[in-house]
């Protein structure tokens, strides 16, 4: 629904994902989605926490300022009306709140690879996923 893709429900998470407590709850679960052929999963500590020994991690980011672009576009097109600046202000604090938690901070994962996307659009961005994804599965044959 339209609320799970505001910016109050993406504070409140961090907010909550904080706690040890939810994070354990819910690491098993993540764990058990796991199932062959495999999956794909994104979060904040996927590669570090939940699935450190995975064939293949992403470290996406892009800046700020683009990030809170995306989402004001996002949201536009959802005919909300969102304020740019405050967007760019609620996405720096969840980051410092995801990079400074104790319970399985935002960090990248040492075999992670590094993709900054803030000059790339979605279609480079999977491109570039999908030909360092075969290079590292086909280098594991």
């Amino acid at each position: 629904t339209r609320e799970l893709e505001g910016e109050e429900i993406g504070r409140e998470a961090s907010i909550i994902s904080a706690r040890s407590a939810v994070r354990d709850a819910l690491l098993d679960l993540q764990r058990r989605q796991a199932t062959p052929p495999g999956l794909v999963m994104e979060g904040r500590d996927v590669g570090t926490v939940v699935f450190p020994e995975a064939a293949v991690k992403f470290f996406i980011t892009a800046d700020a300022g683009e990030r809170a672009k995306r989402r004001w576009l996002e949201m536009q097109r959802l005919g909300l009306k969102p304020d740019l600046k405050s967007l760019e202000r609620e996405i720096q604090a969840r980051d410092e709140r995801d990079r400074t938690r104790e319970a399985a901070p935002l960090v990248q994962a040492e075999d992670a690879v590094r993709i900054d996307t803030t000059q790339m659009n979605i279609e480079e961005v999977v491109e570039n996923m999908v030909d360092i994804t075969l290079q590292r599965l086909s280098a594991r044959m």
